[in-house]
Formats: structure tokens, C-alpha cells, sequence
């Protein structure tokens, strides 16, 4: 069985930045995380979290066969 990661919440602070974007801080070290939403569908978001504030406008999606190509027969 697969799980994710986990962290006490006390261990970190959640900031609205002035641009509207949100920034995770670790208490026990000066790196911070940002983080956002993609809106796939209606029905669906994708969060995605990066340790730098370079996020792309667009979101790819890709089945298996499509990345596995890309990845392997280039």
C-alpha cells in the first residue's frame, strides 16, 4: 500500500504572498515551498508544490503511452 509523506502541522506556516500566491514555510529552515492550483475540469484540481516561483501557465496531460514515448523513443 502506498502513502504519502506526512508532517506535523505545527511544523510549518501557510502565507498569502502580495501577488496571490501561496507560500509554505518550514519553522526549521529558511527554504520555503510555493504552491497552486491548476484547474483540470470541473471536477478536478491539480496542486502542485515547487521550491521555486516558476510555475508553468499550462498544464500538459499525458497518458501512459504518451509519456512512456516521449521519455523512451526520442
Amino acid at each position: 500500500m502506498l502513502t504519502s509523506p506526512t508532517i506535523p502541522l505545527n511544523s510549518f506556516t501557510i502565507k498569502k504572498g502580495k501577488e496571490g500566491q501561496i507560500i509554505l514555510y518550514p519553522n526549521k529552515s529558511q527554504d520555503c515551498f510555493y504552491l497552486k492550483q491548476y484547474k483540470l475540469n470541473d471536477q478536478y484540481k491539480l496542486s502542485v508544490c515547487i521550491s521555486d516561483n516558476h510555475f508553468p501557465n499550462v498544464i500538459i496531460m499525458m497518458d501512459y503511452w504518451m509519456l512512456y514515448n516521449q521519455l523512451f523513443t526520442n
